[in-house]
């Protein structure tokens, strides 16, 4: 996977980054204005609300993505990209559209 990386840089990506990443989430309040940030740079409204509107805007093109990943990978690994992209699909559609309570904190 990594190639002829040096080991400081194997190590950085594949520890110290999810590390940091994890502890970053567990600090009170930073990733609600790290998803608002996001999404008012990009969408202008929560991406709990498009998804409510239109619930198949995210979940199709990522089949299709993970389609074109199944083809590049040998046919052995065909289960796991539909196991990842139905788990990624369910929990996509079931937290933004299902289990959500129609409140976010708009600023201003």
């Amino acid at each position: 996977m990594f190639g002829s990386m040096p080991a400081w840089q194997k190590i950085l990506i594949s520890v110290a980054i999810p590390t940091g990443i994890i502890v970053l989430g567990l600090i009170p309040g930073w990733t609600q204005s790290a998803y608002e940030w996001l999404w008012m740079n990009t969408a202008g409204e929560p991406f709990t609300y498009i998804m409510r509107r239109n619930p198949y805007l995210l979940f199709v093109p990522t089949f299709a993505l993970l389609a074109l990943l199944a083809l590049c990978l040998p046919p052995r690994y065909w289960a796991r990209v539909f196991l990842i992209w139905a788990t990624y699909g369910l929990g996509l559609l079931a937290g933004h559209v299902v289990w959500g309570d129609g409140v976010i904190n708009l600023p201003g």
